[in-house]
């Protein structure tokens, strides 16, 4: 399928949906534009769901929708379930519970229409007082942080999901 240069730069960005403040109106034009992704927060198993299955009936390509499952699909979504945080994994040094943790939240996260979860977070919890990242880390290690992400990410990308490590620019290290 061949795209226009304004199709392909539209395809680019990520547009945002919030469930406690929803804006169907702006949702709706961001897909009519092309946008290739809708990143959604909150809401619950019920919303979700039919939400981002419906988002895919709208546009002439498919959507890539993600959301913040860095703890579960619960961390955005009431009813679905919460996991444990990567600080509490790390601390227990096992890279089985990372990809269990990524295997659950992928299987969760397809369930709900939500192929791409933007985590884990790789920045290093090497500041006990930082807000943005603290137990959102592996821990200080590096290699640890390195070894469990991996881990967390073959989980998610077993059950067919995409992973997307991230860092905190200004607040991780």
């Amino acid at each position: 399928m061949k795209l226009s240069p304004r199709e392909r730069v539209a395809q680019m960005v990520c547009a945002d949906f919030r469930f406690a403040l929803p804006d169907y109106d702006r949702i709706t034009e961001a897909v009519k534009a092309g946008v290739g992704g809708v990143c959604l927060f909150g809401g619950s198993i019920f919303d979700v769901a039919p939400f981002a299955n419906g988002l895919q009936n709208r546009p002439r390509l498919p959507l890539l929708v993600c959301s913040d499952y860095e703890n579960g699909a619960g961390q955005q979504v009431s009813g679905a379930t919460v996991l444990p945080s990567n600080l509490a994994v790390g601390a227990a040094r096992s890279e089985e519970l990372a990809e269990l943790k990524g295997r659950v939240t992928a299987r969760e996260a397809k369930a709900l229409g939500v192929p791409w979860i933007l985590a884990p977070v790789l920045d290093l919890q090497v500041r006990a007082d930082n807000p943005i990242v603290n137990t959102r880390s592996f821990g200080g290690d590096p290699e640890r942080v390195r070894a469990l992400g991996a881990a967390f990410a073959r989980g998610v990308q077993s059950e067919g999901a995409l992973s997307c490590g991230k860092h905190f620019p200004g607040h991780g290290d």
